[in-house]
This record gives structure tokens, C-alpha cells and sequence, in this order.
């Protein structure tokens, strides 16, 4: 081609009328025109193929940095969970949680997930009547035993509100509310509602909501501050720790957390 053009006379052609841009220049040029918008139709879709090729990679990218994160914090927290043995909590006669200590010694634990799925069983259905809080005496729930202790604890997830203000207005048992319950109950939950809206395990933010929490906060100033980062997710988020707060903090009063 190089060889050709090197030695291309434009008279001789023009004489000689074998090229398409000597025989018609008009439809060499129409000709011309349909060939460079072929061409760039498709390197436009080279270059999209190219763009959603990538897309696909950053995404795959993505998925493998939120899957390795979780894995490090699960690691982590095993590793942690290996050095530091627990320690027994020490608590001050508060009635019936003293009481049933050797009696929760042998009970078995209820996870956070359970307390989630008990919560959320609730909030779901619609259709039931929601009892009214009433003050019970911490005596109900001693000597009780797991069949009856169950039916407490489900009756105390009906009595709490799933509605912003009846939740926002609950007036919280804080004095029961410690850095224990907070590390040991509240703060697995948080950290997996926000992989849950975030998509990782956003650590900052995970602090912060817990910090609110020991600063005896209210819902209304979190949902606030969160909704810079969660938008209209906030208030939903916080909607749900709250509930789980409330659970834990009437639980443990009236004997019924373990």
C-alpha cells in the first residue's frame, strides 16, 4: 500500500477512470460517509462493550474487597475472642437479675440474630393487637421456667412500638443500658445493619452510633446525624436499633435477657 501510494499519479487515474473517486466523485463521497459513520458506530459500541466490560470487572473488584473485609473482621474477632478470655459480668443486686443467675447459668443464650428475627416476627405482623406496656413486678419472671420465660419474652417484643413516634417517645431504660450490653448485644447488630445498607463494614460510622448510644442520645438526634451518609435509609436504620435497644434494656429489668 505504502509502495502504491508512493507512486500514485492523480492524471494517470483520472484517465484511466478505475477508482470509484475518478468514475463518481459524488458517490465516492456518499460511499465514504456511510463507511465512517459504520466505523464509528462501531467503535462506539467497542468502546461500550469496552466501558460495561470494566464496569463488570470494578464490580466483581468490589464484591471481592466487601468479601475480604468480612472475612478479616470475622478473623479478627475470633482471634480476639481466642486471647481475651470473657470475663463474668459483675452486677449490683438489681432484683430479679441477681436472682436468676444460677437459673441463667444452665439456660441457653439467645443470639442477637434470635432477637432480631423475634423483633422483626412482630413489626410484621400487622394484624395483632399491640398490648399496652404495663409495669410488671421483676417477680413474674422469677422461678419461671424456660416455656414460661419464652412467653414473657415474646409478650415484651409485642409491647414495644414499631412506629417512629411510639418508639421515638419510649422512655428508655438507660440505667440498665452498660458498655457490656452495648459490646456484647448491641454492637454485632449494628455492625450488621450497616454491611446490610453500605454494602461494608463502615467502621467510623459503626462508632459513631454506638458512642450515641452511651451518650444516652435520642433517636431523633441519630436519625439527624445519620442522614448525611443513609439519606432517607436513617430513619429506618434507626427505627430498628432502637427497638433492639428498648428490647435489651426493658429485658434486663424485668430478668428476661440472658
Amino acid at each position: 500500500m505504502a509502495l502504491r501510494l508512493s507512486e500514485w499519479n492523480d492524471d494517470v487515474e483520472m484517465d484511466r477512470r478505475v477508482e470509484d473517486y475518478y468514475i463518481d466523485r459524488s458517490l465516492w463521497i456518499r460511499n465514504r460517509a456511510q463507511f465512517r459513520s459504520r466505523e464509528k458506530e462501531m467503535d462506539t459500541r467497542d468502546r461500550a462493550a469496552e466501558e460495561r466490560l470494566l464496569d463488570s470487572e470494578k464490580r466483581a473488584s468490589e464484591a471481592r474487597t466487601v468479601d475480604s473485609l468480612r472475612e478479616k473482621v470475622t478473623n479478627k474477632d475470633e482471634q480476639a475472642s481466642e486471647k481475651e478470655p470473657q470475663q463474668p459480668r459483675i452486677k449490683l443486686s438489681l432484683g430479679a437479675s441477681v436472682r436468676n443467675k444460677a437459673t441463667d447459668l444452665t439456660r441457653p443464650r439467645r443470639t442477637v440474630a434470635d432477637i432480631e428475627g423475634l423483633l422483626e416476627d412482630e413489626e410484621e405482623d400487622s394484624s395483632k393487637t399491640r398490648r399496652v406496656l404495663v409495669p410488671i413486678q421483676y417477680e413474674d419472671s422469677v422461678g419461671a421456667d424456660d416455656e414460661s420465660r419464652e412467653e414473657l419474652v415474646k409478650a415484651l417484643a409485642q409491647e414495644i412500638p414499631s412506629d417512629k413516634n411510639g418508639l421515638w417517645n419510649w422512655k428508655v431504660n438507660w440505667e440498665f443500658v452498660d458498655d457490656a450490653m452495648i459490646k456484647e448485644k448491641l454492637q454485632p447488630f449494628v455492625e450488621k445493619k450497616i454491611v446490610e445498607y453500605l454494602g461494608v463494614q463502615e467502621q467510623e460510622l459503626i462508632n459513631f452510633v454506638l458512642e450515641h448510644i452511651k451518650r444516652r442520645g435520642s433517636a431523633t438526634d441519630l436519625v439527624k446525624e445519620l442522614e448525611m451518609a443513609l439519606d432517607e435509609d436513617a430513619e429506618v436504620l434507626v427505627k430498628k436499633i432502637w427497638r433492639m435497644l428498648i428490647f435489651f434494656s426493658e429485658g434486663e429489668k424485668r430478668g428476661l435477657v440472658t
